[in-house]
């Protein structure tokens, strides 16, 4: 009996493991139901930490970190880049979800105001796309989130001292007005994004 046991264990095993594929899998199955792309290369820590952009007095911080098997549209688990973000206009601070993460619980469940994930699934992971929240304005309008990787760049040819922080162009994009009744008014109130559309942000 302990046999049987024993065989229907690593069957069991068996199909847990053939539901792992790599993050950047090129060739994904059809149906991605109950499947884990997993970062099997640690190709994603690399956006993990904190990254500021500052111009003229303005600034944005913008603390990322992985989440492991994460929960994607209740279809399947990924590893992603999860975060939150402040921006301050002049030291007066326009967005904070660090303190005030979540703008509706059914839209951020899990606290968190960015999501990225690699869509293109290639090796290296250079590029992550996703979603950025606004604590206020998510409640009726609706920002992607694109986000491209530059490595660090070392000086002198093969040092480990690095003259120039890893960079990331970082893309809030408005997406529109989210679905409302037929039965509303027409919402005239501003949809654009609160924070800057297109900046460098650079690795701390």
């Amino acid at each position: 009996m302990k046999y049987i046991l024993l065989i229907i264990s690593l069957l069991t095993l068996n199909s847990c493991f053939s539901q792992v594929h790599p993050i950047y899998d090129l060739n994904p199955p059809f149906d991605d139901t109950g499947l884990y792309f997993k970062d099997i290369n640690n190709d994603l820590d690399k956006y993990v930490g904190t990254w500021i952009w500052e111009e003229n007095g303005n600034k944005l911080t913008v603390v990322l970190q992985k989440s492991v098997m994460h929960n994607m549209f209740d279809r399947y688990q990924e590893d992603i880049i999860v975060g939150n973000y402040k921006y301050e206009e002049n030291g007066v601070i326009i967005i904070d979800t660090m303190t005030n993460p979540a703008p509706l619980p059914d839209l951020n469940s899990d606290q968190f105001s960015i999501k990225l994930w690699s869509s293109n699934r290639s090796p290296n992971i250079s590029e992550l796309y996703g979603r950025i929240l606004d604590p206020v304005r998510s409640y009726y309008a609706s920002y992607n989130l694109e986000c491209y990787y530059t490595p660090p760049s070392l000086s002198p040819l093969g040092s480990t001292a690095s003259t120039e922080p890893a960079k990331m162009r970082f893309v809030a994009i408005t997406n529109g007005l989210r679905p409302t009744p037929w039965d509303q008014p027409l919402d005239t109130r501003p949809i654009t994004s609160r924070i800057p559309y297109d900046i460098i942000v650079l690795k701390q």
